[in-house]
């Protein structure tokens, strides 16, 4: 193998998440001592994808959305490719994506914990990835009995200008059918522009309609009117996991996996959902303490029966169920569990670094935690999908 092998990157000027794919691919190369030059195609590095080198100038090539041709002109030239989009499967080409199944679910949940029994999903529906979001959000609701409204909507309408206008008729035709209050989830484009719809129909953000967007730009969903709360795309992991991919196909070290499913999907609350919850008087008040405290300290069913009952305890206990479709108990673990998934995930904090950031007594009892629900131990989690 060269001393500097040449790895060809592209990821398209309009994709907000190059920048954290790229800080992966870096942090892979540096935590395995690999030198390679990495050639970033595209007006946002400075280089025409003309002038980019091709498949038989480099070594490897981690490409978003690569063509059938240029699958197969890697491919006769022996050159390891690796794709970055559930779209346009190409043959012998693996391909590291985002775990979608799960973002969906994740945006199911959310709602639910707000209490929304009424959520509509958003898309176009002819992308790979849009129907894996539909297929995790409508199981999940599906699971607790909530009502799911699906909406097609053509992604090409989102981006020429001129089509700004259409998006906005169709969304002030589609917005008045949903039974109120709604959670929508959408993309992060399309959720700005329902919270652009919303204002020209006088729908109250978030009491009439609590907007989420899946999506990779911060500055688009701070830059929304309210700001948009967004799940985010694991890009920095993703570039982690496409340079481990590749390294192993270059060094031709074992079997290499056709598809790597990413998880991890980091759901940031900001004001588009922020202040509602479909819940009313004590219990509104237990499950906002239990949102903001549960994921980083150990509460108990009884400190909030404490709380928040005001009175008979068993009447707080099955109030609570009825409007939840949970237990006190079920709900405080549930958040635990989810933000201890993502430190596993998303950060190198140690176990015990996250034993002290949660407020476990020990690491004996996170583990005891975790194992209860996941049947292996955070360390053999970690190892696991690393």
């Amino acid at each position: 193998m060269k001393d500097h092998p040449v790895i060809r990157i592209r990821v398209p000027d309009w994709a907000t998440f190059a920048e954290t794919v790229l800080r992966g691919i870096v942090r892979y190369q540096r935590e395995h001592w690999r030198p390679w030059r990495l050639v970033c195609e595209g007006e946002l590095f400075g280089i025409q994808p003309d002038a980019a080198p091709d498949s038989s100038d480099c070594d490897g090539a981690i490409l978003f959305r690569p063509s059938a041709e240029e699958a197969s002109d890697f491919r006769r030239h022996g050159v390891p490719l690796i794709a970055l989009s559930t779209e346009g499967r190409r043959p012998g080409v693996p391909r590291v994506v985002a775990d979608s199944v799960e973002t969906g679910r994740r945006a199911a949940r959310y709602f639910l914990r707000l209490g929304l029994r009424n959520c509509a999903f958003i898309s176009d529906l002819t992308l790979s990835y849009a129907r894996c979001w539909q297929r995790g959000f409508t199981a999940e609701l599906a699971k607790a009995g909530a009502d799911c409204q699906v909406q097609h909507m053509s992604e090409d309408l989102l981006f020429p200008v001129e089509d700004r206008k259409q998006v906005g008729a169709l969304l002030d035709n589609m917005l008045p059918g949903l039974s109120l209050p709604c959670g929508v989830f959408a993309k992060d484009r399309l959720a700005a522009n329902v919270l652009l719809a919303a204002e020209r129909l006088d729908l109250r953000i978030p009491d009439d309609l609590s907007v989420l967007g899946a999506g990779y730009s911060e500055i688009l969903a701070l830059t929304c009117h309210p700001p948009l709360t967004t799940i985010d795309y694991p890009g920095e992991r993703t570039g982690y996991e496409a340079a481990a991919t590749l390294d192993r196909l270059m060094r031709k070290a074992g079997e290499v996996p056709r598809h790597v499913i990413v998880p991890g999907c980091e759901l940031c609350e900001r004001e588009s959902t922020g202040a509602v919850e479909a819940f009313t008087g004590r219990i509104k008040q237990a499950t906002r303490v239990i949102r903001e405290r549960a994921p980083r300290e150990p509460l108990t069913a009884a400190e909030m029966e404490d709380l928040c009952a005001g009175g008979s305890a068993s009447s707080f206990r099955r109030e609570f169920r009825e409007q939840t479709g949970t237990t006190v108990k079920e709900m405080i673990n549930r958040l635990r569990l989810e933000r201890l998934e993502l430190l596993l995930l998303e950060t190198r904090l140690t176990i015990k670094e996250i034993t002290f950031e949660m407020q476990f007594s020990s690491t004996e009892e996170l583990a005891r935690f975790f194992r209860r629900a996941h049947q292996c131990s955070p360390s053999d989690f970690r190892q696991r999908v690393a």
